[in-house]
């Protein structure tokens, strides 16, 4: 690991929500919300957040094209009936 130097207390990034925005809500939330990531978010945060968020369109989706038949919808993503939401 390569080591970047010392910080110094007027180089720390401190995070502020954007307004209209709740400053509780994590990468992933805001990404499943269709929101882009608060500044200062982590490349793995953001791959997380947008990970999460492609998995949850593709099960909307998988549900849509089975008209909700859960079984079917997870025989399409190739995953176990109890990892869809209920």
């Amino acid at each position: 690991m390569r080591h970047l130097g010392r910080v110094g207390a007027c180089e720390t990034k401190i995070r502020h929500p954007a307004p209209g925005r709740d400053p509780h809500l994590t990468t992933a939330e805001t990404a499943l919300r269709g929101e882009s990531a608060p500044v200062g978010s982590s490349l793995r945060e953001i791959g997380e957040g947008a990970a999460a968020y492609a998995e949850q369109q593709a099960i909307r989706r998988a549900l849509q094209v089975t008209s909700g038949n859960k079984s079917e919808a997870a025989r399409l993503l190739r995953t176990a009936v109890r990892f869809l939401p209920t």
